[in-house]
């Protein structure tokens, strides 16, 4: 079985110069071109690894944000989404359905709850939260546009 290693993925289609003949047809041909970075459509391992990452991640903070302050709502919400972003890594690396889907549910619970507080605190752990979040929502956003695409 061979694996794909890039980060990103970037389809090129081109156009057939149509032919005089009349029993061929004008085709569109895809060819597939590998690159490290610059046109955003992350591959499949690394969403994967990406969901991974955020799991072990907002688990973490959560955990340290209840021994630091004893907050209980630190330690829900950080096990809460890091269990929503291990659910997603579970399905994405078996290849069942809505993994990307709850890897974006989680980065859009996670942003909707540091956005705002990023912006009127302007404190380090809020806005640490939401470049994760939006890191989340960037990655999980391209993959379900791309599984959309290829369905069609």
């Amino acid at each position: 079985m061979a694996r794909d290693f890039a980060l990103f993925h970037y389809t090129v289609y081109t156009h057939k110069a149509a032919t005089v003949d009349a029993k061929e047809e004008t085709k569109n041909s895809q060819s597939r071109i590998l690159i490290v970075a610059g046109h955003l459509s992350p591959s499949q391992d690394f969403t994967t690894a990406s969901a991974g990452a955020l799991s072990v991640l907002t688990s973490i903070g959560g955990i340290i944000g209840y021994a630091r302050t004893g907050s209980i709502p630190s330690i829900a919400a950080g096990l809460s989404v890091g269990a929503l972003y291990l659910l997603s890594l579970l399905r994405l690396r078996n290849n069942q359905p809505y993994g990307e889907e709850l890897g974006l549910l989680a980065s859009t619970v996670l942003g909707g709850a540091s956005v705002p507080r990023a912006i009127r605190l302007r404190k380090p752990v809020p806005v640490a939260l939401s470049v994760l979040a939006t890191y989340g929502l960037l990655v999980f956003g391209l993959a379900f546009r791309d599984k959309r695409a290829s369905r069609v």
